[in-house]
C-alpha cells in the first residue's frame, strides 16, 4: 500500500517504460532545471506517450488530458519533497496514504476520462479492446476461420 505519491509511482506501479521516460524527459530537463526538471520531464514524457496511445484510438481526444494529469503526478512528488524539506519528515503513514489516494484519484480521474473518451472502457466484441493493435484484424480473421472450420468439421462427422 503506497503511503506517498513518490512511493506509488516509483515502487507500486509497473516500471516498464520508466527508463525511456527518464531518458527522453528526465535527463534533458534536469540539465536545465535540476531535480524538478528530472521529475516533471519524466512525467510529462509519460503523459505524451499515453496521449499518443489515445490518438491511435481516437484522434479527437483533447491533447491536454494525459500530459496535464501525468504532469500533476510529478507536481505531487515535488510537493512531497518540499514537505520533507520543511518538516524534516517524509510523507507516510495513514495521513500519507490519504494524501496519496486523494492526489492519485483526483488527477488520475483525468487520465481515466481520456481513456474513456478514446473508447477504451467499452467494447461490443472481445477483440475490440485491441483496436490500437496492428494485428487485431489478422488475429480476428484467423480465429473466425478456425471457428468456421471447426463448425464445418463437426457437422461433417
Amino acid at each position: 500500500m503506497a503511503t506517498s505519491v513518490r512511493d506509488f509511482w516509483s515502487h507500486r506501479w509497473h516500471q516498464l517504460a520508466r527508463r525511456t521516460f527518464i531518458f527522453l524527459g528526465g535527463w534533458p530537463l534536469s540539465a536545465v532545471f535540476g531535480r524538478t526538471g528530472y521529475i516533471l520531464g519524466s512525467f510529462l514524457v509519460s503523459g505524451i506517450y499515453h496521449h499518443i496511445i489515445i490518438l491511435a484510438l481516437n484522434g479527437g481526444v483533447e491533447i491536454w488530458c494525459m500530459p496535464v494529469s501525468f504532469g500533476m503526478m510529478g507536481v505531487g512528488v515535488i510537493l512531497e519533497h518540499w514537505f520533507s524539506l520543511l518538516t524534516g519528515r517524509k510523507v507516510g503513514g495513514w495521513v500519507g496514504w490519504l494524501w496519496t489516494v486523494g492526489w492519485v484519484l483526483g488527477w488520475g480521474n483525468m487520465m481515466v476520462d481520456g481513456f474513456a473518451r478514446a473508447g477504451m472502457l467499452g467494447c461490443s466484441r472481445p477483440f475490440d479492446i485491441l483496436v490500437a493493435s496492428p494485428v487485431k484484424d489478422t488475429v480476428e480473421r484467423h480465429v473466425m476461420a478456425f471457428d468456421s472450420w471447426l463448425h464445418t468439421y463437426a457437422s461433417g462427422v
